[in-house]
């Protein structure tokens, strides 16, 4: 039989980590597929010979990328809509819909289109949510009458299913996870340079300034080192914040902003990274906590989502927007050849979970429940 899959994103030749659940679901299921993405102008990756991949228009934005209730909101909201009955239509003009199963949304942008294809064809919809899902979610008047035809939301941690839970007690909610591509993110042992790493886009979530404060307490007895940040601006309060900081403490030369950085330099940048550091104020289960440990790089992580239960080492979880004990951290890993090797010894047999395949296996298990 076969499955629907709705993303927005999809991997292809420039962005090749980006989209990863829809596709590699498309690649382990014992289903075969049709997917439906935003198109770009890159060319997609391929996936397995029975996996039909289809390019839509978009609009660009997305409504996590607004909470608040203002015009803004509302325009956004609208292109969303005619995104969704668009989509709507195309699936009905290019899939035989007597030969789906069920329709996995993989982006809570597209769950009104399969709320259409629920009411008028009676196709179960199962709905994958991430970390700024929860945002959207709360607001009920806008989700409460799709989430009603959910039949399974699968969460990608265990907080964010509290979360969920909260808000939609009667759904059923099962913790999915997330996955590595573990032939792409590579045990290595590299020799290190001296540089601490932070991955994610600039925006408040992320609590780049408390980074910053633990790096400056850092820096003072270790000069050598430099701390880098990657990812886009999302949020230039914050990005102004971050670079008032940095000029104020004199660190133009110790810290460095990349801005977007593409997949195979992030992972080139891990490798030589002596620690990945998680600064998070709220996170659900971020791609690049198992990345990082797929790679061997240490990982030092505040106690957000499910990184502490992935970690299992009170060394490497501290408190969120506390840069002492973010310092103290820090300080002590680097300073412990010992506790350093130890860590990255435990990462190799832990790496081995963060399968994709294997998730995909267990969570269709968990799918195969509901539909039955």
């Amino acid at each position: 039989m076969h499955v629907l899959r709705l993303t927005r994103t999809y991997p292809n030749s420039r962005f090749k980590n980006i989209g990863l659940q829809a596709y590699m679901f498309g690649k382990y299921s014992k289903d075969s597929s049709t997917i439906f993405f935003k198109k770009n102008k890159h060319k997609s990756i391929k996936n397995r010979p029975d996996v039909k991949i289809n390019e839509i228009n978009l609009k660009k934005r997305s409504l996590n990328d607004n909470y608040n209730f203002n015009l803004n909101f509302i325009y956004v909201l609208l292109n969303k809509i005619y995104d969704n009955i668009s989509l709507f239509f195309i699936i009905l003009k290019k899939v035989n819909l007597n030969e789906i199963r069920y329709i996995h949304v993989h982006n809570i942008n597209l769950l009104l289109a399969a709320f259409f294809l629920n009411i008028f064809y009676k196709k179960k919809i199962i709905l994958s949510v991430g970390g700024s899902d929860i945002f959207n979610l709360k607001k009920k008047k806008l989700f409460k009458i799709l989430i009603d035809r959910v039949s399974l939301v699968l969460s990608v941690s265990v907080d964010l299913k509290k979360k969920f839970k909260k808000v939609y007690p009667t759904s059923m909610c099962e913790v999915m996870g997330n996955g590595v591509d573990l032939n792409y993110y590579k045990f290595k042992k590299l020799k290190k340079q001296d540089i601490i790493l932070a991955i994610g886009n600039i925006r408040w979530q992320k609590d780049y300034l408390t980074l910053l404060k633990a790096f400056n307490l850092f820096k003072k007895k270790n000069i050598k080192y430099k701390l880098v940040i990657c990812g886009d601006i999302y949020d230039k309060k914050e990005y102004n914040k971050i670079l008032d900081y940095i000029k104020k403490n004199s660190l133009s030369k110790s810290v460095i902003l990349k801005g977007y950085v593409k997949s195979n330099q992030i992972r080139k940048l891990i490798y030589k990274s002596k620690i990945l550091v998680i600064s998070s104020t709220s996170e659900g289960l971020p791609k690049v906590l198992l990345e990082t440990i797929s790679c061997g790089t240490p990982v030092i992580s505040t106690n957000v989502g499910d990184n502490a239960a992935i970690l299992k080492d009170k060394r490497l979880v501290i408190s969120k927007g506390n840069p002492i004990k973010m310092y103290n951290a820090i300080n002590s890993l680097i300073k412990s050849r010992k506790k350093y090797n130890e860590i990255i010894k435990n990462f190799y047999v832990k790496r081995n979970n963060f399968s994709w395949e294997k998730l995909v296996i267990k969570t269709e298990k968990k799918i195969e429940k509901v539909l039955c």
